[in-house]
């Protein structure tokens, strides 16, 4: 496909556009862009798919014979982007164009049939979207799919895609109108669905989607007549599907999700383990690197929101602990898995075969670069080349006979076992918290082994339910700013605090042995939440008013998004005399403030950086010198970092979040993307007094893309951060008996800034200004070892 667009454009440079040909070739290189985006995912393929079929369709006369032709690709390629993006106005489009066209074909058009068929599928996608289906829509899509079939000829590959189009068309009716949909119409689209199958070639990409549309026909009629006979063929048909080399990678994800899915619901959880590890393993391809970030997190959110979590949850249900660890680090987190692969160590292989380390080296030089939105063709193009290069290259690795240094080429850069992943857990536990639609449970992961909590009393949509009022009360009180809504605020919060200790941290610290405060030192407990819990503060949970009923009075907490985010900083030394950078930013170029922030006054976090660091030790960048350029030169000359700054969240996209330079109005954030750029290596310490700074999108909270995972996963060991917007006052007693906790002792080392900031916390809470405010304490949270 690469190839073939490298033609298309090729055959473009240097003819005129009043070549005949010019309008036809610029079409079909938007159709081979669309082909080349269905395997990637890639949405400037979309993108330049959509320009291109619009503009062959502006500079066609009407009267142009090829003019109906080209209507119907641009309805192709905004078929595919209503998918990808949702807009309903592509939708409608498409409709009027495939309508315009197949009204003026002539019945024995080979095109109008191929029209025919493809508005059938677009209506039938209106029925899936419509709260309620329309009668005329769903009896249209079911004729025109009809007619397209009648219309190829018999024993032909054509006709097999239109039997295809159909099978998929009558389901989508008898799923979105079941009692209007007989008993007939089922049986056509099974007999439509193997008579097609029987008319392609084993290997052909339609096979997959063919094979797919059958099997959800048959799971219909099974759950109308409940054969298991039906089940049976249609969970070996999404297997089959899913296995397809030649299918896309949404195709095969979606056949083994569906296969997942039906196993959990007819069979039971503990049925459906080794499907959902095989959909699970195909997420990588969904996933591509060498997409940009922007487009891996459409389609994931999309596509595979839950699938990691659904599959932990049954492989617990088989007691397949260790394998439901292993699929939630598979499974979540995918951006960060990828960079941390991207900066695995190649001494091993350098040593082995120079020549493939330097290959690989040259790709990741390539890949390891951020890749920003809006990137020129050229970057992109080279990304994807550099990433097909790259797999073959990993290939070749794990085809290397063992040696004394590379022991196990065949495991290079594949998932991790669970016995890799245990070797880097720190001591103590981490409290795994799942939340799956087939059942909810934490999983107390220790060096030691693996203890299941089921959490009988909680549901996903009950999580949800909870994390949606409690962003709601946060975002209205901060729209409008009004001290008298605040009461409303610390009443909602202190009621998620409840509601937390009641169902999940109070009976997970019972299951570690955390019944009571602490006698001696203070045991560690890492969260690692899953889900809409990742938007949720599990660290600050209990009834503060009832004796040691609450998280901070039973144990020190701290975060990680997946148990692999420890092994960036694992081995990283302390330095024996720290150096700081201080980025203060109280206002903005020309005294503008973000959208959503508030004032702020870094005076007092600059006076306690002073008053213990020496002048040598310590680099502040102050209101303009805090500009997005010096920050990111400073930030990898230095160990230790105090952000007090403001920081934005965009929790319908996370990868817009990051920290406020001075000259952000003209040079933008610090995002998450560059700050886990090549040049970052990580450091000891980062305090991000900045508000919003880990916190979780809701649309994917699972990839964790917030500014304290960015640098915990480039190797930063111990990251401070908030859930939400801080007040200026507490921040500031937060930041100063923080960093008194630290110096306290005769050897200054960030490893004791949990505990720090454990005191700092129960010390602001325990005050009487502040016990009954929540949201003035509850907010921080610790990152790291």
């Amino acid at each position: 496909m690469d190839e073939a667009v490298a033609a298309m454009r090729s055959a473009m440079q240097g003819r005129p556009t009043t070549n005949p040909d010019h309008a036809l070739t610029l079409s079909n290189l938007g159709i081979a862009l669309l082909t080349q985006f269905h395997y990637t995912g890639r949405r400037a393929d979309l993108v330049e798919a959509t320009a291109h079929t619009r503009t062959a369709v502006q500079v066609t006369p009407s009267d142009h014979p090829d003019r109906l032709m080209l209507l119907s690709n641009l309805g192709s390629v905004l078929q595919s982007r209503f998918e990808y993006d949702g807009i309903r106005d592509d939708l409608a489009e498409t409709v009027r164009l495939l309508e315009r066209a197949v009204t003026q074909l002539p019945p024995e058009s080979r095109l109008r049939a191929t029209v025919a068929s493809n508005l059938s599928v677009v209506l039938a996608g209106q029925l899936g979207t419509a709260k309620e289906p329309d009668a005329d829509t769903a009896v249209a899509a079911v004729r025109f799919a009809r007619d397209a079939v009648a219309a190829r000829p018999e024993e032909s590959p054509s006709r097999a895609i239109a039997l295809g189009n159909l099978v998929g068309v009558l389901v989508a009716q008898a799923q979105a109108r079941p009692a209007e949909t007989d008993e007939a119409e089922l049986e056509e689209a099974v007999s439509a669905g193997r008579e097609a199958l029987s008319l392609l070639a084993g290997d052909h990409p339609a096979i997959a989607v063919v094979q797919a549309n059958l099997a959800t026909a048959l799971r219909t009629r099974f759950e109308r007549h409940r054969s298991d006979e039906d089940l049976q063929e249609a969970l070996s048909l999404w297997t089959r599907a899913a296995r397809l080399e030649a299918a896309t990678p949404l195709h095969r994800l979606t056949a083994a999700r569906e296969a997942a899915e039906t196993r959990a619901r007819w069979l039971g959880p503990s049925q459906a383990v080794d499907a959902y590890a095989e959909a699970v393993a195909l997420l990588p391809r969904l996933a591509f690197r060498g997409v940009a970030m922007l487009d891996q997190q459409q389609m994931l959110r999309t596509h595979a929101a839950t699938l990691a979590r659904d599959a932990a949850a049954c492989a617990i249900a088989a007691g397949r602990n260790e394998l439901a660890v292993e699929l939630l680090e598979q499974g979540r987190a995918l951006y960060w898995s990828q960079l941390l692969d991207l900066r695995t160590d190649l001494t091993a292989i350098q040593a082995r075969a120079g020549a493939l380390a330097d290959a690989l080296a040259d790709c990741l030089a390539v890949l390891e670069q951020p890749g920003p939105p809006g990137e020129d063709l050229h970057a992109a193009d080279a990304r994807m080349a550099a990433a097909q290069r790259f797999g073959d290259l990993v290939d070749q690795v794990r085809a290397l006979p063992p040696t004394d240094d590379l022991p196990h080429p065949e495991a290079f850069l594949r998932p991790l076992s669970y016995r890799h992943i245990a070797a880097e857990l720190p001591p103590g536990q981490v409290a795994v918290i799942n939340i799956s639609q087939w059942r909810c449970d934490a999983l107390l992961v220790s060096p030691e082994g693996i203890t299941v909590v089921p959490l009988g009393g909680i549901t996903d949509e009950a999580i949800t339910d909870v994390a949606g009022r409690y962003l709601g009360a946060l975002r209205s009180f901060e729209r409008r700013s009004d001290p008298a809504a605040r009461p409303a605020m610390e009443q909602s919060i202190s009621d998620t605090l409840s509601w937390l200790w009641d169902h999940i941290c109070s009976p997970v610290l019972a299951a570690a042995g955390h019944v009571a405060a602490p006698q001696a030192s203070w045991p560690r407990l890492w969260w690692c939440p899953t889900g809409a819990l990742a938007l949720l503060p599990l660290h600050a949970s209990g009834h503060p008013t009832a004796d040691h009923q609450s998280v901070y009075d039973r144990v020190v907490s701290s975060y990680v998004p997946t148990l692999r985010a420890f092994g960036p900083s694992a081995a990283r030394a302390a330095s024996k005399e720290p150096k700081i950078l201080v980025v203060a930013v109280p206002e903005v170029a020309g005294g503008a403030q973000p959208p959503g922030s508030g004032l702020l006054s870094p005076a007092e976090d600059i006076a306690t950086i002073r008053r213990y660091f020496r002048p040598e030790a310590r680099t502040i960048l102050d209101g303009e010198q805090a500009t997005r350029t010096a920050v990111l030169e400073q930030l990898d000359r230095h160990r230790w970092l105090h952000a007090s700054c403001h920081g934005t969240q965009d929790l319908a996209d996370p990868a817009k979040g990051g920290l406020v330079p001075y000259d952000v109005m003209t040079s933008g954030l610090i995002s998450t993307i560059d700050l886990t750029g090549p040049r970052q290596t990580g450091g000891e310490l980062a305090f991000l007094s900045a508000c919003k700074t880990a916190t979780v999108g809701v649309t994917q909270p699972d990839e964790a893309i917030t500014v304290a995972a960015a640098l915990q996963y480039t190797g930063w060991r111990h990251t401070v951060g908030t859930l939400w917007s801080v007040w200026d006052m507490p921040s500031a007693a937060i930041a100063k008996t923080f960093y008194a906790a630290l110096f306290a002792h005769s050897e200054v080392s960030a490893d004791r800034s949990a505990y720090a900031l454990h005191d700092a916390v129960r010390e602001l809470r325990d005050s009487e200004t502040y016990a009954a405010r929540p949201s003035t304490w509850a907010p921080y949270v610790h990152f790291g070892w």
